[in-house]
């Protein structure tokens, strides 16, 4: 139990200092991240397509091949199109920073979601110890679900202040 409170511990607080890297990083060098995750996204496939192909696995390399063509033409084809994302995420910036309420509101939202975590496991735990798969699936949908209405709380939440920014 202090193993799984550990481990979601250093989860939230890597996603709370990932999150807040990646704000402070969007105000500075916006079209450089776009361009980069665009190109990240495209050689991550390729990686995946050799790593497959040189250890043995044909379907993997043909699929990481496969992912590589496709993502390269899409980069190709959105390339142009970076100014536009990047107008629209800089608005998306300064609504942001100008209701510092969200930032709260989704930090508040990443430590709730910690709390459900540490206290789903205990009972996923519990279940496993039983050996009771209804329970088990019953876990599962609710934490599927538990996380969907958290994200779906904050996307409302972000578009109803932005909406009437």
């Amino acid at each position: 139990s202090s193993g799984i409170r550990l481990l979601f511990s250093v989860t939230a607080l890597s996603a709370i200092v990932i999150s807040t890297g990646a704000l402070a990083m969007m105000s500075c060098c916006l079209n450089e991240m776009i361009k980069a995750g665009l190109l990240f996204s495209v050689f991550m496939s390729l990686l995946v397509g050799m790593f497959g192909i040189l250890n043995g696995q044909f379907w993997i390399g043909l699929f990481g091949i496969f992912s590589f063509l496709v993502g390269a033409c899409y980069a190709k084809l959105v390339w142009s199109k970076i100014p536009f994302a990047e107008a629209n995420l800089k608005t998306a910036l300064v609504a942001v920073k100008a209701n510092w309420g969200l930032g709260v509101f989704a930090y508040s939202m990443i430590i709730l979601a910690y709390a459900w975590s540490v206290f789903w496991f205990m009972g996923f735990g519990d279940a496993i110890d039983r050996g009771n798969w209804g329970l088990l699936v019953g876990l599962l949908f609710s934490y599927y679900w538990v996380f969907n209405v958290l994200f779906n709380t904050l996307v409302v939440t972000t578009i109803g202040t932005v909406g009437t920014w």
